[in-house]
């Protein structure tokens, strides 16, 4: 009948309206791949300026997009999503490349095992005065807080922690326990340096080579994993190979202000 052709006709308006405001009629873009790197978390503040993985995204709408970023998340160790830089007049029918980046928070730093983690991408992109997104998920490997490899030597770095309350009440006690005992005819920072490891020797430190990971066989491995200590363990256990008892060191000795740095030398112990 005429009255129910009217009502069909109000209907399909409005439904192409609910459709414009939902997005639901939004030109869609195609993502053509997603890679995530491997995740150290005694790196995480790394990834923050350095792409922990990129998308590629074509643009299939038919239009130009003005405007095109993408942001990531990864549940219960980011405090909010991670946006990337944004691609700027991206032409139909074009491929872009958008970097990821992650900015984690420091409940990275209480994963203690390996850990399978689930990250989820949004694209956002603009044509014209309108707004749409498309999303997608990819898994990557979390690896614990003690994780290293040694593709990049000065990954190690990250576990010289001079501000850490232990380390810090370490080297002050050392300062306070020699404070009569300082020479005018040397350097402060060298005679630092000396009590400093004179007084480890005393506390009972000893080295001890890691049976598992030993840094003679995975310093040429480069895609190995290692395992390092953080210097308020190797305080706590007295015992450590030779990448726990550097950081230890570098990290007492950066508490007192003396900057340090690290040069690696594999030799055999046996010969």
């Amino acid at each position: 009948s005429p009255d129910d052709a009217a009502v069909k006709a109000k209907y399909q308006d409005l439904k192409q309206e609910f459709d414009r405001a939902s997005g639901a009629a939004a030109p869609k873009i195609e993502i053509a791949g997603v890679s995530f790197r491997e995740v150290f978390a005694a790196q995480y503040k790394y990834y923050s300026d350095n792409p922990v993985g990129e998308i590629r995204v074509k643009n299939a709408t038919g239009k130009d997009i003005d405007r095109m970023m993408a942001e990531v998340e990864v549940k219960d160790f980011m405090d909010y999503p991670t946006e990337s830089r944004t691609l700027r007049d991206v032409k139909s029918g074009e491929e872009a490349v958008i970097k990821l980046y992650a900015v984690f928070n420091n409940r990275i730093l209480t994963v203690t095992e390996d850990t399978p983690q689930s990250a989820q991408i949004r694209v956002k992109y603009r044509i014209g005065d309108r707004e749409f997104s498309a999303s997608s998920s990819t898994s990557f490997t979390l690896y614990n807080r003690n994780a290293l490899t040694w593709d990049q030597t000065e990954k190690l770095c990250s576990f010289i922690t001079p501000k850490d309350t232990a380390v810090k009440v370490y080297a002050r006690d050392v300062v306070q326990m020699f404070r009569n005992s300082r020479f005018d005819f040397m350097n402060p920072q060298l005679q630092s340096a000396i009590q400093l490891f004179d007084s480890l020797g005393a506390y009972g430190m000893a080295y001890i080579a890691d049976p598992k990971t030993p840094f003679a066989t995975f310093s040429k491995q480069k895609s190995q994993v290692d395992y390092v200590q953080y210097p308020r363990d190797t305080l706590r256990f007295k015992t450590g190979d030779c990448d726990d008892l550097t950081v230890l060191f570098c990290s007492l000795l950066e508490n007192l202000g003396v900057d340090t740095g690290i040069t690696f030398v594999v030799f055999n112990m046996n010969r």
